[in-house]
């Protein structure tokens, strides 16, 4: 019985027959030969013609075989990973040129060493073991190694291996260079860790919808990733910011593509936190936004430690103003005392003296007061009674200090407490030497004023009004000096003769005075 190998040969001779006698036929175009001679030259014909279809298949045979073979060359040599096949011992057997030029040698220096020492010595003994265990294996086998160039520079390869058959003893090898893939890895790997930081981070697409968030971004805001996926940031927004305020956020992004700044967001309990927030834009490389990316840092601590700093600095401030004030008043006194002494040793000059005494002592009482309160400000109440007080020492006159049922107490501003001392030191002195202590009695009273804020210190003495040209004798004294020290804004004085008694009125409104929030007795 014919094999079917044998068959599909004569099948083929006979069609090769078949094709001769056709083309034969078609030369000749005549009747097959009756003659034994003429049917001998047609069977030569007939073969020479076979001899020369098959000679023209054997051409065509070896010219697919040599295009066959160059593609063979272009993909085995090109190829763009490295081939190699490795002997049992471990030598290179076989390698391409993809392969030579990752090691960055010549390919017949490459042909029968040991594969070995193109490994990185930390990964030799791993390469070892699993070459020893691809031998065994009929199967794939991968692993990732660090190769090293004869120059010592270094490469991330991927090999992939394969026996051709339990029976071999050799093995082959495909090489791929994985750096790029190793350094994006890596990039990933740093990425991965920037993003679990310990500020919160959260990024979002083109349309402000949360993709992924951090643990940090979960423990400031109390809200886990499925609850926050998925979502728009308004509901992070907290009710102490306005509209107005997003809307500027929004198109600072627009405009700049960053924004960042104090940020207020509602926790999911409901509280709020403060956070130092900065949202950037990503572009593709095309310029097209694609995503934001949030990061978040809780404020609370800063603002906390903010807080505590500037009540350090203020209380800083008010032991160094206090200590100044002191200072300042111990000298004033002492200075009083010095002119006591010279009054007592010139009599003449009393008067002179006590004015002096008087304008001392007044400015005195200023930093005295300022430097007894922890907020370094002085109410007006305090003032005219400690001035007061001191006048009816110095002048032996008695002075009577009444406030209003519905007095507020109003405090200095700090720029016009020492002016308006020295005005209510010359007001009040004014009224006791004339009048006053001829008569026994000056009054003090305090009152609100005609306008919201404002207040009048009324003081009353018995006598009569000081005409204007008194003054000119004594310049700076009297009048003059008060006209010169009175407040350019939210001050008026005015002086009337009531019946036997002159009436001076002065009267006091912001910015010299204010009603403070809290009153401060």
């Amino acid at each position: 019985m014919a094999t079917p190998a044998l068959s599909r040969h004569a099948v083929k001779i006979a069609m090769l027959r078949k094709a001769a006698e056709t083309q034969l036929a078609g030369a000749l175009k005549s009747s097959p030969p009756a003659h034994p001679s003429e049917r001998l030259l047609h069977e030569l014909q007939v073969h020479q013609i076979e001899l020369e279809m098959q000679n023209e298949e054997l051409r065509q045979v070896q010219i697919d075989l040599e295009e066959s073979r160059a593609r063979y060359v272009d993909l085995y040599e090109f190829a763009p990973v490295g081939y190699l096949t490795l002997t049992g011992e471990g030598r290179i057997l076989e390698i391409n040129l993809t392969c030579a030029t990752l090691l960055d040698l010549d390919r017949k220096k490459l042909v029968n060493s040991a594969f070995s020492q193109y490994v990185a010595p930390e990964d030799g003994d791993r390469w070892y073991r699993f070459f020893r265990h691809a031998l065994q294996q009929i199967n794939r086998q991968s692993c990732e190694l660090a190769l090293q160039r004869h120059d010592r520079s270094r490469f991330h390869a991927r090999l992939d291996c394969v026996c051709p058959s339990a029976e071999s003893s050799v093995l082959r090898v495909t090489v791929t260079d994985i750096s790029e893939h190793k350094a994006a890895e890596e990039m990933l790997r740093i990425a991965a860790a920037a993003f679990e930081c310990q500020g919160g981070m959260v990024v979002m697409n083109a349309h402000m919808i949360i993709l992924r968030v951090n643990s940090a971004f979960m423990q400031i805001t109390g809200y886990t990733q499925q609850e926050v996926q998925q979502k728009t940031t308004n509901f992070l927004r907290s009710a102490q910011h306005n509209g107005i305020f997003y809307d500027g956020v929004r198109r600072e992004l627009q405009r700049t593509g960053a924004w960042q700044g104090d940020l207020w967001l509602r926790r999911r309990n409901s509280e709020d936190v403060l956070v130092q927030a900065a949202v950037t834009a990503v572009l593709n490389a095309q310029g097209q936004l694609t995503h934001y990316v949030g990061h978040l840092t809780d404020a609370t601590n800063r603002q906390l430690l903010e807080q505590q700093r500037l009540r350090n600095e203020a209380t800083h401030r008010n032991t160094l103003v206090h200590e100044v004030h002191h200072r300042i008043k111990n000298n004033l006194q002492g200075i009083t005392g010095l002119l006591r002494q010279f009054a007592q040793k010139h009599p003449e000059t009393s008067d002179f003296i006590k004015e002096a005494i008087g304008q001392v002592q007044g400015i005195s009482v200023i930093h005295g007061l300022q430097g007894g309160t922890d907020t370094a400000s002085v109410l007006l109440c305090e003032l005219s009674s400690a001035i007061a007080k001191e006048i009816q020492s110095l002048w032996q006159t008695p002075i009577t200090l009444k406030r209003s049922d519905h007095w507020q107490p109003c405090v200095i501003a700090e720029k016009e407490a020492v002016p308006l001392a020295l005005v209510l030191n010359e007001l009040i002195l004014n009224a006791v030497k004339h009048g006053g202590q001829a008569h026994g009695q000056v009054s003090i009273h305090l009152q609100k004023g005609a306008t919201p804020g404002g207040v009048q210190i009324k003081i009353l003495n018995t006598g009569q009004l000081v005409p204007p040209t008194a003054s000119i004798q004594a310049p700076h004294h009297g009048l003059d000096l008060i006209t010169a020290l009175m407040p350019r804004n939210g001050a008026s004085l005015v002086r009337e003769q009531l019946g036997a008694q002159v009436m001076t009125l002065l009267v006091l409104e912001p910015p010299v005075i204010f009603i403070p929030l809290k009153e401060h007795r």
